[in-house]
């Protein structure tokens, strides 16, 4: 009977261990996914302001989005960080054809309209998928 006893202690034993293994890897798990969401809730913060800033200020928020750290995030970061790079070299063009437009400085030709008309459509497009991406992380992890 001292057998069966001590293979019961034994295995309580082992299943002692193992319950704490799995409560210290849930643990884990639970402060990995808990940076993953700061980390996310953080990056949407910056990619929301550069997408509520006006089109001729996105140049500040777009640096502030560019020098936020990311671990986890670096993908939807770069996805929306090459989003508004062509949104604000866009607004950078038509800014130029505008100071130089008027009276003594020359007009913008139509080809160049025409590519700056081509620029902002493909910066719009960009940033939709960026939406897209932010909109999916966050349901991924939760947060919407």
């Amino acid at each position: 009977m001292s057998s069966i006893r001590s293979c019961s202690n034994e295995a309580i034993f082992h299943w002692r261990i193992a319950f704490f293994l799995a409560l210290g890897a849930s643990a884990c798990d639970d402060e990995g996914a808990r940076a993953e969401r700061q980390e996310l809730a953080g990056l949407t913060r910056a990619i929301d302001a550069l997408r509520d800033a006006d089109n001729g200020r996105k140049a500040e928020p777009l640096a502030q989005l560019e020098e936020h750290g990311c671990l986890t995030s670096c993908e939807l970061k770069a996805i929306c960080v090459g989003a508004y790079r062509a949104q604000v070299a866009a607004t950078q063009l038509v800014g130029e054809f505008r100071k130089s437009s008027g009276p003594r400085g020359r007009s913008a030709s139509d080809a160049e309209l025409s590519a700056a008309r081509v620029a902002f459509e493909a910066a719009h497009q960009k940033a939709e998928v960026c939406t897209e991406a932010e909109f999916a992380a966050k349901k991924r992890l939760g947060l919407d």
